[in-house]
């Protein structure tokens, strides 16, 4: 079960927040929200209503989590961009996507916690 709060992106603090663009002003707000699973994975969901998933485009660069979303229909188009910082507890090779219904859903997989090498150091007298 998902841990229903909801976090305000202090999780991923944003590198370089581009916002919702639209060039239409029709288009209403999308939103996303944020949220950690019972894994400890965070769970980030986008609305893009009337994406498919070749509008759709997810990356990472290092330790940062890039969306670019765009569409056009024949009443509006808009643009979705948005950079996150995965600071240093998640994992940006193991990350996740999928679309349904409009709602892109990223998951990013915790680290590993490594473990680290006990040595006993003597103490000289």
């Amino acid at each position: 079960m998902k841990d229903k709060r909801s976090y305000a992106l202090s999780i991923f603090d944003p590198v370089a927040p581009f916002g919702t663009l639209f060039s239409n002003s029709l288009a209403p707000a999308r939103s996303y929200d944020t949220y950690t699973d019972e894994d400890g994975s965070v769970v980030l969901e986008a609305e893009l209503p009337g994406c498919e998933a070749d509008d759709v485009k997810v990356e990472t660069e290092g330790n940062v989590l890039r969306i670019d979303a765009s569409h056009e229909d024949p009443r509006r188009s808009y643009e979705f961009k948005k950079e996150f910082s995965l600071g240093d507890r998640l994992d940006p090779k193991k990350v996740e996507a999928s679309l349904r219904g409009g709602i892109l859903k990223v998951r990013l997989s915790p680290k590993k916690a490594k473990k680290n090498d006990v040595k006993l150091i003597p103490v000289a007298t």
